[in-house]
């Protein structure tokens, strides 16, 4: 009887040992990996809570944005923070990343950074391609801003997250004159990262190209005005779950 008892006890060890390799959140779930165990989507976002400033002024006419992520898949989310600002309504945006430990909010590196206008993040969802190989995720943005009245520039972005590590890496670029602000005589041209012509089809696809080896996906994004956001006029808990909110409208499949 006492040896039954014991493989019983053992088995029921056995069962919860692997029911809590992922943990559910909202009928929601992460999967432990090798970098990080045990990990709550709870206590990630009480980490975003205590570890940012969320009494910011208000900003004037710059527009400010906020969303929650996971960009590489590693089960670790990602505050980030864009803002539009300028007559060329130039985008600039700040990634933070949970740490390993679960208890601070670490800005991701970005080594190439340089301080000009940033792809234009703030949008409901973009194309995503895998590496299966590298496990890493390239998210496809566009950064458009005008030049003028009759010029207008933009540029498609390949925006990755790797090891704390951010990369923005620009895939093509568009230019469009159209002296009379109509599109039946716009002047269109368009180049790769090179500066090798390509027509506006080829731009239109180039990303396809780019990473045609790739596993095309789709990510979505809910964002939303930090302007609005902050211990002047919500609570920590009113904050809180607008987090939860921002984290639970992303998604990669």
């Amino acid at each position: 009887m006492k040896s039954r008892s014991k493989i019983l006890i053992a088995f029921l060890l056995l069962a919860f040992a692997g029911f809590s390799s992922q943990i559910y959140i909202q009928n929601r779930s992460i999967r432990s990996d090798n970098e990080v165990s045990d990990i709550t989507i709870e206590r990630q976002l009480q980490v975003m809570l205590d570890n940012y400033e969320w009494s910011c002024p208000p900003s004037g006419n710059i527009c400010r944005m906020f969303t929650v992520t996971d960009l590489d898949q590693n089960g670790r989310l990602e505050l980030i923070i864009s803002r539009l600002e300028g007559s060329g309504r130039y985008t600039y945006s700040d990634y933070y990343e949970v740490n390993k430990a679960l208890d601070g909010l670490a800005p991701c590196e970005w080594p190439d950074r340089n301080f000009e206008s940033e792809a234009d993040i703030m949008v409901s969802s973009v194309p995503v391609y895998y590496d299966p190989n590298n496990k890493i995720y390239y998210y496809i943005f566009q950064d458009r801003f005008p030049d003028g009245i009759h010029y207008a520039s933009e540029n498609k972005r390949a925006i990755s997250l790797a090891n704390g590590t951010l990369s923005e890496r620009i895939l093509a670029y568009k230019n469009t004159y159209d002296e009379d602000r109509s599109d039946s005589f716009a002047v269109i041209t368009c180049e790769d990262a090179d500066g090798n012509e390509i027509d506006e089809r080829a731009y239109d696809w180039f990303e396809e190209t780019i990473f045609a080896d790739f596993h095309k996906k789709a990510a979505c994004f809910s964002w939303f005005d930090l302007n609005d956001t902050n211990r002047g006029k919500l609570s920590d808990n009113e904050i809180a779950d607008i987090l939860r909110e921002a984290y639970e409208g992303f998604s990669v499949q």
